[in-house]
């Protein structure tokens, strides 16, 4: 999946993800789709530790202009999304971060999910080939260093003696890397978008355990 200087798919739309708190992750994505096929590339991340939600802002637009600076340029980019963390929309003491980005003009969209079910998705899309049998998911190591390391094994699960061990939540924090910022902006994006491919999944959940509607199954005792 790993490239370097991945360019930019002409007609893709700007997909970023954003995950916020004290150490934030913005992370730049080209996606786009027919009718049969989803496609992919993770290009720039933004990966901060003791920053604040304005600051982030601030950075994600100027990177936006350095490394995309045609993103509205509808010959070359379909338009620029935003989706996030559906918590950071939630009014806390510590406030809303959606309503600072809104400050900036920057209109997130999110939709509550399930961390495994955006994990399947995620997977899913690791494996994916379209109808010609390329791989649809690509992501640039040398300006995505973060998110390549999480995707190679950083993002992971406790061992023995990590904080967290035995529960169904990957490492988070200090102790992990900081690697589950870098992945949860990147799921917020892909599991929002990927329409072809969350539906595959949904498909599939619904088969698992499927009871067989033969007579075969818990036949009706007869007695002679």
């Amino acid at each position: 999946h790993a490239g370097l200087a991945l360019p930019w798919p002409k007609g893709a739309y700007l997909i970023r993800g954003w995950d916020f708190g004290a150490t934030q992750a913005t992370i730049f994505s080209a996606y786009w789709a027919d009718e049969k096929d989803e496609y992919w590339w993770d290009l720039h991340e933004f990966f901060a530790r003791q920053s604040d939600v304005d600051r982030q802002c601030k950075a994600v637009l100027d990177l936006t202009q350095s490394a995309f600076p045609f993103w509205n340029d509808r010959a070359i980019c379909s338009g620029v999304k935003d989706y996030c963390d559906p918590a950071g929309n939630a009014n806390t003491d510590k406030g809303s971060s959606v309503k600072v980005l809104r400050t900036y003009g920057i209109f997130p969209g999110f939709i509550r999910m399930g961390l495994q079910e955006s994990l399947a998705v995620y997977n899913r899309l690791l494996k994916k080939t379209d109808r010609f049998g390329r791989l649809v998911y690509r992501i640039d190591k040398e300006t995505c260093p973060q998110l390549y390391v999480a995707s190679s094994g950083g993002y992971r699960y406790p061992v023995d003696g990590e904080p967290g061990f035995g529960g169904d939540e990957p490492l988070k924090g200090p102790s992990g890397g900081d690697y589950d910022h870098v992945a949860d902006a990147s799921r917020y994006a892909k599991f929002n978008c990927l329409r072809l491919i969350r539906e595959e999944c949904e498909r599939a959940k619904r088969s698992v355990g499927a009871l067989d509607r033969t007579d075969t199954v818990n036949r009706r005792k007869r007695y002679y």
